[in-house]
């Protein structure tokens, strides 16, 4: 029933809107606990922040065994070139290694996925103001890709609160 007024845009319940938020993270990460079983808690996804003026960097985590063992970042100050049929990765500006990760403060935090979790959770449950509004998105599999908060007073690259992933590759990198 809640569906059909939402789809057709007719009406727009906040209360429900932010129950079925918190639904999706909740069956999210059940759908995460059974795929990072099936690949040791290993895996891979990288945060990207793209300014509305060309700018931005790429995070890429790295976890094995559950503890995360690498953190990559690179930036950029306009969008890169892509050559087609050029599979190679942009090198890096820097490479932590599990010794040394959170050296540098670029670039997002080394986190695992269920803190990730713990915090879209946090962000798809919290009331919203008048001025705000919710993403929240998973991806084929049913695994998280987002669920943020953003201001919208701010037209431009708002300052985003909770979380957002991509390229999320389970298993061993190699």
């Amino acid at each position: 029933m809640l569906a059909i007024p939402l789809l057709l845009g007719l009406t727009y319940f906040p209360a429900y809107a932010e129950k079925a938020d918190i639904d999706i993270v909740k069956s999210s990460r059940k759908a995460w606990d059974e795929a990072k079983g099936k690949h040791g808690d290993s895996y891979r996804y990288s945060v990207t922040v793209v300014s509305a003026f060309g700018f931005g960097s790429e995070t890429v985590i790295v976890v094995h065994n559950g503890k995360v063992t690498e953190r990559r970042y690179r930036s950029w100050m306009r969008p890169m070139a892509v050559t087609p049929g050029e599979k190679t990765e942009p090198k890096p500006d820097w490479v932590e290694m599990t010794d040394s990760i959170g050296k540098h403060k670029d670039g997002a935090p080394a986190r695992t996925m269920e803190q990730l979790y713990d915090e879209a959770e946090k962000a798809a449950e919290q009331k919203l103001q008048p001025f705000e509004k919710r993403y929240v998105k998973t991806d084929s599999r049913g695994l998280l890709e987002y669920a943020f908060i953003v201001d919208k007073r701010i037209a431009d690259d708002a300052p985003r609160k909770g979380v957002s992933i991509s390229k999320l590759k389970l298993g061993n990198e190699k």
